[in-house]
């Protein structure tokens, strides 16, 4: 039986997320970046983490492992933040519990965000990152990868999955997305029925951060929302989603989309967790707990 977080680990978890919104109804993107900036900063790091800065392809990321790690096997880990806020840096400690979990070196590409650097910007990045990680280890190939997002960086995983299958022909082996969004258009059933209980995303703050990295590309573009994209020939995919989260529905359509193009995916959802519930894992045992499932999912395939 999986251990369970008492009602005061959630309870945190939802405060942290609420005290990193700005105490107004319109906050800014330097406030959104700042009060998230603020949260990840008391996140504690694996002692036994080794991290180093890379130059992925051009891309700044920071490559983190533990002794554990097969030299072989990577993951390239996409942090969310709406494709406006976050960093590598915060997700450190994170990245750590997944290294460990998965047994693999993880990159964390520092790819450009929003509204300074619009779309394709960041797929951009994240592709030319993958193709450096393949690069530098041919004698693996794409079996040995494997990429995991959150949140805005789940639905680039997916996206840049399909890129690299559509101008290449290569696949990662395993496909990870935490509380994933894939559209843009903001359109999923939980955005309104879940909007009391969400504790950090709304619409209002998804279509700000949609037309942020859109300013004017059409939000439905598969490109961007790859909901609406052909998912056929992708890798097997997890989807892990909190049951108190907007984004509810986005991980739902997503695995019926997923599961009627012919990919395998495993759809868990969280009862009473929110948002990415992984971030808190160092001290809620259900973020810890889906890491390991992820860390399982991505071992058993590459």
């Amino acid at each position: 039986m999986s251990m369970r977080g008492s009602q005061e680990d959630v309870a945190r978890v939802f405060s942290l997320w609420r005290g990193m919104l700005p105490d107004h109804p319109d906050p800014t993107i330097d406030e959104f970046r700042a009060g998230y900036d603020d949260m990840f900063e008391g996140f504690p790091i694996d002692p036994d983490a080794q991290i180093a800065e890379v130059d992925a392809g051009g891309v700044r990321s920071l490559q983190v492992r533990v002794d554990e790690c097969d030299a072989e096997r990577h993951v390239v880990y996409f942090h969310g933040g709406g494709m406006m806020c976050g960093n590598p840096e915060g997700v450190r400690g994170t990245a750590a519990r997944l290294a460990r979990a998965a047994r693999a070196t993880v990159l964390v590409p520092d790819y450009r965000l929003a509204p300074e650097h619009a779309y394709p910007a960041a797929l951009d990045d994240a592709t030319a990152a993958c193709r450096w990680l393949l690069s530098e280890h041919q004698g693996s190939g794409p079996a040995k990868l494997a990429l995991l997002g959150d949140s805005a960086g789940g639905g680039l995983a997916i996206s840049c999955a399909i890129r690299l299958r559509d101008d290449e022909g290569h696949q990662p082996a395993a496909l990870v997305g935490w509380s994933p969004w894939v559209d843009m258009t903001v359109s999923g059933s939980t955005v309104e029925s879940k909007s009391a209980v969400d504790p950090i995303a709304s619409a209002q703050s998804l279509t700000m951060s949609a037309t942020a990295y859109l300013q004017g590309h059409n939000p439905a573009d598969p490109a961007v929302s790859p909901l609406f994209a052909d998912l056929t020939g992708l890798p097997p995919m997890l989807i892990e989603v909190g049951s108190e989260e907007v984004l509810l529905d986005d991980s739902r359509r997503l695995a019926a989309k997923a599961e009627n193009d012919g990919v395998d995916v495993t759809l868990e959802i969280a009862e009473g967790l929110p948002h990415v519930y992984q971030y808190f894992a160092s001290f809620l045992p259900e973020g810890q707990a889906s890491i390991d499932r992820s860390g399982a999912f991505i071992n058993k395939l590459t």
